[in-house]
């Protein structure tokens, strides 16, 4: 007996544009703490590829900004992994300019 298995397609996720991007990070308010904290948590996602509940699980100790290392805790499928943290963000976090 000879069965064939049928492949299942996985669909890519959609990818935004720069301008996309832009447009995103551009909206939180820079006037208030949150539009901020907001501007920060979005920045993270856009450029270093986290989730929004890993975003929202983050603690202080998961960051290291002197060895420019981001650890994410039970991340997708409950895996740690580390991350670098790319040059731009890391200078926004250090100068506060969001």
């Amino acid at each position: 007996m000879n069965i064939k298995m049928r492949s299942v397609r996985h669909k890519l996720p959609a990818i935004l544009e720069v301008e996309e991007a832009s447009i995103l990070l551009d909206a939180p308010s820079k006037r208030y703490p949150t539009g901020v904290r907001n501007k920060a948590m979005l920045s993270v996602m856009l450029n270093m590829g986290l989730r929004v509940s890993e975003v929202s699980n983050l603690k202080f100790r998961d960051v290291s900004i002197n060895k420019r290392k981001l650890r994410v805790v039970n991340g997708k499928n409950g895996k740690d992994r580390d991350l670098v943290i790319p040059g731009y963000t890391l200078n926004c976090w250090k100068s506060g300019r969001w």
